[in-house]
């Protein structure tokens, strides 16, 4: 049995715990991490997936950009999806079933990120006014205190399944479309109106993404006016239909 596995991980008493390495050596990846969270300004605090409590020499932000090049998930890409949902803060890095999802903003000083696949339950603890999550990996149990609502923990990860959501029906029209049987094999899915939902799905995902690069890359320099044009051209492009 890992040695943390019985502790209650409080992320608000990070300094307390006892610290198993400081490491440049490892890098975050989706299976062998449970969560990030900034150490202190200049260190990024891990939970492995192992139970280890790892100090990286870098700051937190500059640990997630890593992690996101080096799994591919794009900036650009979670905004357009995450925009998509409505959702403008508290965005994760999203990738199918794959999915480390934050605790608030990216801005918050208490923002922690976690691996959904690794949640086991969570809920409020009133008399720490906290929330209390367990996650399961390599069969062991691992509880951590939140400094966040409830409210706030559940919006953020039913975002974060919502973007999920989104990402696989593309991936089973664009199957469908190379001449794979995705819309048999997928469980639940036969039915006509299905393949049109996702269908419609992967339109809206190429205009919202087209449309973030847009923004990111040309608005500030057009009129309101320009604007508008590459808007309607976008549209026509991508639903030739509207």
């Amino acid at each position: 049995m890992n040695k943390h596995s019985k502790e209650i991980l409080d992320l608000s008493r990070l300094t307390e715990v006892q610290i198993d390495a400081e490491t440049d050596g490892f890098q975050p990846r989706w299976d062998n991490t449970i969560l990030l969270v900034a150490y202190d300004q200049q260190r990024t605090f891990v939970l492995t997936s192992d139970g280890r409590y790892l100090v990286l020499g870098r700051p937190l932000q500059e640990t997630l950009i890593k992690f996101a090049n080096d799994n591919d998930v794009d900036d650009y890409i979670m905004r357009a999806l995450y925009g998509m949902i409505g959702q403008h803060k508290g965005r994760g890095y999203i990738a199918g079933n794959n999915r480390l999802v934050p605790t608030h903003g990216k801005t918050n000083t208490h923002v922690a990120y976690y691996m959904a696949d690794c949640l086991d339950n969570h809920f409020h603890c009133k008399h720490r006014d906290m929330e209390l999550a367990t996650f399961v990996s390599e069969g062991q149990a691992y509880s951590v205190y939140f400094d966040t609502s409830a409210q706030t923990f559940s919006q953020l990860i039913r975002a974060a399944d919502r973007v999920a959501s989104l990402q696989l029906g593309k991936l089973t029209w664009d199957k469908h479309n190379f001449g794979d049987d995705a819309l048999e094999e997928r469980r639940g899915v036969r039915t006509f109106h299905d393949g049109q939902r996702y269908r419609q799905d992967c339109h809206d995902i190429r205009y919202a993404v087209m449309m973030e690069l847009l923004r990111q890359t040309c608005f500030e320099y057009c009129s309101e006016e320009e604007q508008q044009q590459a808007i309607d051209k976008l549209k026509r492009l991508i639903k030739p239909d509207l």
